[in-house]
């Protein structure tokens, strides 16, 4: 019963929201996700064409929240802070991170780790794709 309840959610979730990976809906504890077809599936909706960046969340629970995001050259995500742990992984692309106090250049490959409450933007020079992942302090949840 429980796999036929799966089946229909992931065919109802995919006519919704083409961009849901269906693993991630059978096995959200260990979903694993092929990033390079999400990345030409992200690239190939109209939101991408039309807008300046467009993501896709690979899991969002209480403790931890992934999401892919692709953003065109030349464009700029405004000063901001969250407060929990974050992490930010360059995919493709480069992308200058600026916090108060220095710029750091992330490009394919890098990835910066960021504490809680750290005020920053980004600056993107490339297309590019990231991997963000925001993570709860103990005792906190995820925004």
């Amino acid at each position: 019963l429980c796999s036929i309840v799966h089946r229909e959610l992931r065919r109802k979730m995919k006519r919704t929201n083409p961009l849901v990976d269906s693993e991630a809906l059978t096995n959200p504890d260990h979903a694993v996700h092929d990033i390079s077809a999400l990345i030409s599936r992200v690239k190939s909706e109209a939101t991408w064409k039309n807008r300046d960046r467009h993501a896709v969340t690979l899991t969002r629970t209480p403790g931890l929240h992934v999401t892919l995001i692709a953003m065109h050259a030349e464009t700029s995500k405004p000063w901001h802070r969250v407060e929990c742990p974050i992490s930010i992984q360059v995919i493709e692309g480069r992308i200058d991170f600026i916090t108060d106090t220095e710029t750091k250049l992330l490009k394919q490959g890098d990835i910066l780790i960021l504490p809680p409450g750290i005020r920053h933007h980004m600056k993107v020079l490339d297309e590019s794709v990231i991997l963000l992942t925001l993570g709860a302090t103990i005792g906190s949840r995820t925004p």
